[in-house]
């Protein structure tokens, strides 16, 4: 199930709700190429979501490469439903395509988070030097998903996208229209009581899951309001994982490394 949900949401990731009237946003999307114009060095791309966009790849992509009926991830700018890309790369025929940032690395594999918050366990191919990594690298995973974690065959580092509203920002719809209230931020920040906006900001400026914020508010209220929500984003940000973030705020699981019991709980404390 959710291998599902990571091809079906990152399939249009940028494209689902753009306005065509817009200025050019930032765009990531898999799709199918229908044609090519070797004049013109550009091809046309069917997203999943059944929109087509003319493509301007790359200068340093050998538009030779390219047939017709490949599957490709295209990045870049999108405006009046023209992508000019920074990024072109042809995919693999694997059961499992993800887009994540970089979050955790470790010796034998490393971590990604979606952006919509979904996180993953990859383990590289064998080939593959962990060394070239570096936390907060955008990265397209290929392969499939084997006990919990994605055991890829092959690893693509993206071009970073803009950032210039915040340190981690966002160019999703709700992002770019704050009056379009995110539903599950919604129904947090009506849940712990505390501002919408500032939510918002933490999911766009600082790109943190919803689970994460879940998981910041919910120990803002176990600590009895002696930290804010956002602090203790802020501390997970810099020491890298919940667990460290619990055992320097004091809060303990039920054994050693464990999380909180109520590390997941909904509302004010309560557990469903």
């Amino acid at each position: 199930m959710k291998i599902a949900v990571a091809i079906g949401l990152l399939s249009v990731l940028g494209l689902a709700v753009v306005a065509p009237a817009m200025a050019a946003v930032n765009v990531s999307a898999f799709g199918e190429v229908i044609a090519i114009d070797g004049g013109a060095g550009t091809f046309q791309l069917r997203a999943e979501s059944g929109d087509l966009y003319e493509v301007i790849p790359p200068a340093e992509f050998a538009l030779s490469d390219l047939s017709i009926g490949d599957e490709v991830l295209v990045e870049g700018t999108l405006d009046s439903g023209v992508i000019t890309a920074s990024s072109v790369v042809i995919l693999e025929d694997v059961e499992l395509r993800v887009v994540g940032e970089v979050i955790a690395i470790r010796s034998l594999f490393f971590v990604i988070r979606t952006a919509d918050g979904v996180i993953y366990r990859v383990l590289p191919p064998e080939d593959f030097d962990l060394s070239s990594l570096e936390r907060e690298d955008r990265v397209l995973v290929q392969g499939s998903f084997v006990d919990g974690r994605i055991e890829a065959t092959s690893v693509t580092l993206l071009s970073p996208f803009d950032d210039e509203d915040g340190p981690f920002a966002k160019d999703g719809y709700y992002c770019r229209t704050p009056s379009a209230r995110h539903p599950a931020l919604n129904s947090l920040a009506l849940a712990y009581d505390e501002p919408y906006s500032e939510l918002l900001y933490y999911f766009c400026e600082w790109r943190f899951g919803v689970g994460e914020i879940k998981l910041a508010l919910q120990t803002a209220v176990n600590l009895g309001g002696s930290m804010d929500f956002g602090d203790i984003l802020e501390m997970k940000r810099e020491v890298g994982g919940w667990g460290q973030v619990w055992q320097q705020l004091g809060v303990r699981g039920n054994h050693e490394g464990g999380k909180p019991p109520w590390a997941g709980g909904n509302g004010k404390g309560n557990n469903k």
